[in-house]
């Protein structure tokens, strides 16, 4: 079974072909900044950073991505990233290289957010998210940053929030347009200082599944401190690296990379880095909880198409064949035993999938949820521009 038929069964379907036209698109993109021989990202376009938590240039070795990203680990804090990261003239080769795939790398997802299944279950889990968030502070006005076609600010608006959105993604902007939201195309930096985003004039700002691919997240939570009011929150929910999904996939999870028409899952943060890293800044932490439960459409995304054998990034296996993680984590059984046995692997994801009502509830209990959801609070006696 192909990857891009997804996984069948009765009653249910895990649709995991947009991710594989997601990867086809971004294989396009990154082979003209990549070394021809080696299948690597040519040095000229990575630009190496500190520690996004805590600035300390200290790192160790943590493993390679499946498309060639190096992750480290920092000594200091334990934060888990890309240490090196595409340089803004690696976009501009690559979009200018091949512009068709630029603007379809994102397509196939914001297509997916657009169907009613899709929009019923978001609405969902915005409404519980909005909850929390209501429990700190009265509805006002709401910036959600990364919001994609808009399901987040759709759930909001009919709460009695005053919502705009900023999204980098020009197609994802027009069809949030096309569902009569405001949205700014861009990214906060490069929309800093525009009419609509004056400091001190957001209640809540939010970041749904957005963080982990801020190349400078402390710059970025620096210019979202000022954008609060007095006692204004922060909400946030990251892909969680002490999850399931990551202790059994580790690097070969497939958000996990540095990816192409934009920056891929290069934060890997858990509740400890994530929380330090708030606090840094001058956020004070009102709760944070595991959440998501097993993320299956990723899980049967990579397991299908690795224990077939096919999929886009299988050239890059090849062209790295000799290089070897040295992840502190040891080896996942499990995930050993069952690349032995192809056959088991939809007779696995099939049970997880019938069980993630009642495995998902416990995964989250556990901690282990693919996600984690934050909320932290700017203090009531701070202005502006002090943030720490």
């Amino acid at each position: 079974m192909s990857p891009a038929q997804g996984l069948e069964i009765p009653g249910w379907r895990i649709d995991t072909g947009w991710l594989e036209e997601c990867r086809s698109s971004v294989v396009r993109m990154n082979h003209v900044v990549r070394d021809p021989g080696t299948g690597l990202i040519q040095p000229r376009y990575l630009k190496e950073r500190s520690c996004p938590a805590c600035s300390n240039a200290k790192w160790e070795f943590a493993f390679v991505s499946e498309d060639g990203f190096e992750f480290s680990r920092c000594r200091e804090c334990g934060f888990v990233g890309a240490q090196k990261i595409f340089t803004p003239e690696a976009f501009r080769v690559m979009s200018n290289a091949e512009p068709e795939a630029a603007c379809s790398a994102g397509s196939p997802l914001a297509k997916k957010q657009l169907d009613p299944e899709a929009i019923k279950a978001d609405t969902k889990r915005f409404r519980a998210y909005l909850r929390d968030i209501e429990s700190v502070v009265k509805p006002d006005r709401l910036l959600d940053i990364g919001c994609a076609t808009g399901n987040s600010l759709l759930t909001a608006k009919k709460r009695g929030w005053q919502v705009i959105g900023i999204e980098q993604q020009k197609d994802r902007v027009e069809r949030a347009e096309e569902r009569g939201l405001r949205v700014l195309c861009g990214t906060l930096h490069d929309l800093w200082g525009h009419p609509e985003l004056q400091p001190g004039s957001f209640n809540a700002v939010t970041l749904w599944e957005t963080f982990e691919h801020v190349p400078d997240p402390e710059k970025t939570l620096r210019l979202i401190f000022q954008l609060l009011k007095p006692g204004g929150v922060l909400a946030v929910t990251v892909d969680s690296y002490d999850s399931m999904d990551y202790r059994l996939l580790k690097e070969k999870h497939p958000a996990c990379c540095g990816f192409g028409g934009y920056h891929g899952h290069i934060n890997l943060f858990n509740a400890v880095t994530l929380t330090f890293l708030f606090k840094r800044i001058g956020l004070q932490p009102k709760k944070i909880s595991s959440t998501g439960g097993i993320n299956l459409e990723l899980q049967a995304a990579y397991i299908n198409w690795a224990w077939n054998k096919i999929g886009s990034f299988k050239y890059f296996e090849e062209q790295r064949s000799s290089q070897q993680s040295t992840d502190s984590r040891p080896d996942s059984p499990i995930y050993n035993t069952l690349t032995q046995y192809p056959s088991l692997s939809p007779r696995l994801t099939a049970f997880v999938y019938l069980m993630q009502p009642w495995a998902g509830g416990i995964s989250n209990n556990l901690g282990i949820g693919s996600l984690l959801f934050c909320i932290a609070q700017k203090p009531f006696d701070s202005s502006s521009d002090d943030a720490a």
